[in-house]
């Protein structure tokens, strides 16, 4: 059988922001994809997770160890139903004594 036979096309089409709305504006440059807000309760399903193509968890700046705490909740089923996850971390300001973010994103979704 060819390869050709077998490939499945990709029907993944939404990107989901995670407690919180999308973006105004975000539809122009993620055209083709439906963009919605969610909460940790869809997150734990899988079968909710099957049109997901990918999840933007956001760092807030009054919270700023509250996206490590949600990656660490929910990076397993999201990676196992094949979901990418993006951060959008927030700003540092200078003179800040702050822990490097790539580290504790790591070992969130690590742990």
């Amino acid at each position: 059988m060819a390869i050709h036979e077998i490939h499945v096309k990709q029907t993944r089409r939404k990107i989901v922001f995670f407690g919180e709305d999308p973006p105004k504006g975000a539809e122009d440059y993620l055209k083709g994809y439906e963009l919605c807000k969610s909460d940790a309760v869809d997150l734990k399903d899988s079968n909710k997770l099957k049109n997901v193509v990918g999840v933007v968890f956001k760092q807030r700046k009054d919270k700023l160890n509250q996206v490590v705490k949600d990656l660490e909740r929910h990076a397993e089923i999201l990676l196992c139903c094949d979901c990418r996850i993006f951060v959008n971390i927030a700003p540092v300001e200078p003179g800040l004594n702050s822990p490097p973010f790539r580290q504790f994103v790591t070992e969130a979704i690590k742990n």
